[in-house]
């Protein structure tokens, strides 16, 4: 029994990445992309669906903003 519970992996996570202008979208661990989109909002309705049909869970916190800094301190 305890080896079937260890066999299972975590859930994957799902984020909204924010890169650029038109650059909004939501990415997946599990391998899913959503579409490039206008509104941030839009991109964080699309990375929710995805969590609640697939059995995701939503990253905490759910959007990364690349600032453009190329490397962090």
């Amino acid at each position: 029994m305890r080896a079937a519970v260890a066999a299972q992996q975590p859930p994957a996570v799902v984020r909204v990445l924010v890169t650029g202008y038109f650059s909004r979208y939501a990415r997946c661990s599990c391998g899913w992309a959503g579409r490039g989109r206008l509104l941030r909002s839009l991109s964080v309705l699309d990375a929710l669906t995805h969590a609640a049909r697939q059995g995701c869970r939503p990253g905490v916190p759910l959007i990364d903003v690349d600032i453009g800094v190329g490397e962090r301190p």
